[in-house]
């Protein structure tokens, strides 16, 4: 397989980019091809579709991408080449298997057994730490800790005797390792656009993409004031890979004020349309008492219907509201506000919380500094984070409903007041229908004298 063309530039701001980059590349000509974009989230690639939809791009042959399905891409080539990735939940099974082991030949009094028991109540996290652990290049013996080192040197151990591998091992081999002559490409054309060094872990997997591809071209952004060692580590690594110099891109010319005031005053040919009423303010303020004032004056010249378009639910408009309740005068607010919402809607997201992320102490406590200011529960927060913690020292485990029992039967003021609000968050299953979810939260809520939310 030949070497791709690659190309590499660096940019300030997204207008830059689009201008001098983006928009040529889409906009080509069209024959018939196979041409990739990847960008860091789901949502990125739904904006940019959006402006390739106004400015009238055609989007034929080309497949928008985000990291985690870049890998897919070119894992189905590589399948048959190395060993496969085990499964996240068999990796869980070996985490604890080996944890448990260790901890079986322990006593309680020995120094291991703490820092044992506190990965055995939590093992998704640790694996998730694990994992990034893996991301960055490291391996267990990274570890700091000596005890660590030898739990996921002995788990590491474990997968690789089953005969697979992790999927970060995958990932970094695919991305170091040339393809060979005979191999096949994906697809034609490759753009990776908006992925800064905060992507560090999911390199390997574009990368990987990008030796695979005929055409390379990588926008990154250009490093930034305070965190610019990091930044050009990150651009050093791209220009490692693909063996070519960054060009920074000289930024585009930006319409200042003057010339946005200039075309809206600037003197035009006579049209049948109705003439415009330009109001200039010195600051937000005056713009805000301006526009309420104007919506005013409209109304006591027997004017209806009077529309104000903001760009945003922004200060103005709030101001503008405020003034227009002043003035007595009534309107139909159709901009949601930045406002924060009614106290009974966070409770019911902190409990959503909790019931998503499995029930945790840390959740329910969440859920009780958002009780207290409605007195739904009947001692402070400190109260209740101290019992959470005297709980979790006895157990060692995360899911409150694993101390129901002993809460039910204590007989301390503190405790009596957790088991009030503990016992209203009945445990759910892990998988349920909508229907069932949405009758358990009505439940909750009923419990918790909380109004339903609407719809």
């Amino acid at each position: 397989m030949a070497s791709p063309h690659c190309d590499l530039y660096l940019t300030r701001d997204a207008e830059t980019a689009w201008q001098r980059v983006i928009r040529p590349w889409l906009n080509q000509p069209g024959r018939l091809r196979r041409d990739y974009v990847v960008v860091p989230t789901r949502g990125q690639a739904h904006a940019l579709k959006q402006r390739c939809l106004r400015e009238n791009l055609p989007l034929l042959g080309v497949e928008f991408l985000s990291p985690g399905l870049a890998r897919k891409k070119w894992h189905s080539l590589e399948r048959e080449k190395s060993p496969p990735a085990l499964g996240r939940e068999l990796l869980l099974l070996g985490l604890r298997r080996v944890i448990a082991a260790r901890l079986k030949n322990l006593s309680t009094e020995e120094e291991p057994w703490g820092m044992l028991k506190t990965l055995q109540s939590d093992p998704e996290r640790a694996l998730d730490d694990f994992d990034e652990l893996l991301d960055g290049g490291f391996s267990p013996s990274d570890f700091p800790h000596l005890l660590l080192a030898d739990v996921f040197g002995e788990f590491y151990a474990w997968v690789k005797r089953l005969g697979y591998e992790f999927s970060q091992q995958q990932d970094a081999r695919a991305a170091l390792t040339a393809p060979s002559s005979d191999a096949s490409r994906i697809g034609d054309r490759l753009l990776i656009y908006g992925l800064s060094a905060e992507a560090w872990g999911e390199f390997f997997n574009v990368a990987a993409l990008a030796r695979r591809g005929s055409d390379v071209t990588v926008v990154l952004p250009d490093p930034e004031f305070g965190r610019k060692q990091l930044d050009e580590k990150w651009i050093r690594l791209w220009e490692t890979l693909l063996g070519v110099e960054p060009q920074v891109l000289d930024p585009v010319d930006v319409l200042s004020g003057d010339a946005v005031a200039e075309g809206w005053t600037a003197d035009a040919p006579v049209r049948s349309s109705p003439t415009a009423e330009v109001l200039v303010g010195m600051g937000r303020t005056d713009e805000a008492e301006l526009i309420a004032q104007k919506v005013a004056d409209l109304l006591s010249t027997g004017a209806e219907d009077i529309g104000v378009i903001f760009p945003a639910a922004d200060p103005v408009h709030l101001r503008v509201a405020t003034h227009l309740v002043k003035q007595g005068i009534d309107f139909a607010d159709m901009i949601e506000t930045k406002g924060a919402p009614p106290a009974e809607v966070k409770i019911q997201t902190a409990i959503l919380n909790y019931y998503e992320q499995g029930g945790r102490l840390e959740q329910f406590l969440e859920i009780w500094a958002r009780l207290r200011p409605l007195d739904l529960a009947s001692v402070p927060l400190g109260a209740a984070r101290r019992v959470s913690e005297r709980l979790f020292d006895e157990n060692q485990t995360h899911r409150l409903a694993d101390y129901l029992d002993r809460l039910e039967k204590a007989d301390d003021q503190d405790f009596c007041a957790v088991w009030g609000v503990a016992k209203k968050l009945s445990a759910w299953p892990t998988e349920l229908t909508l229907s069932d979810a949405l009758e358990k939260f009505e439940k909750v809520c009923e419990d918790f004298v909380l109004p339903l939310p609407p719809g």
